[in-house]
C-alpha cells in the first residue's frame, strides 16, 4: 500500500504539468519577493538620505519644549579661552 502509494507520488511529480505548474508558481513568489525587497530597500534609503540631509540642513526635530530648563554651551566663550 506505501508502495503504490510512493508510486503516484513519483508519477505526479515526474509529469510535466506539476513541474511546469510548480516552477511557474516558484518564478511568480520570486518575483513578489523581489518586488517587495526592492520596495523595502529603497523606503530605507530615502529614509536615511532624509535624516542625513536635515542634520546637515540643521532641520532637525528639538525634543525641547518651551520653558524646560536645559544647559546651554557658550562656544564663543570657549573658543577665547582656547585662544589665550
Amino acid at each position: 500500500m506505501i508502495l503504490n502509494s510512493l508510486n503516484k507520488i513519483l508519477e505526479e511529480l515526474n509529469s510535466s504539468d506539476a513541474c511546469f505548474s510548480y516552477v511557474q508558481s516558484m518564478c511568480k513568489l520570486q518575483d513578489d519577493l523581489f518586488r517587495k525587497a526592492e520596495t523595502n530597500i529603497i523606503q530605507e534609503a530615502q529614509e536615511k538620505q532624509k535624516v542625513q540631509y536635515q542634520k546637515r540642513v540643521g532641520q532637525v526635530q528639538c525634543p525641547f519644549k518651551v520653558g524646560v530648563v536645559v544647559l546651554r554651551r557658550n562656544m564663543l566663550q570657549k573658543q577665547k579661552e582656547d585662544i589665550s
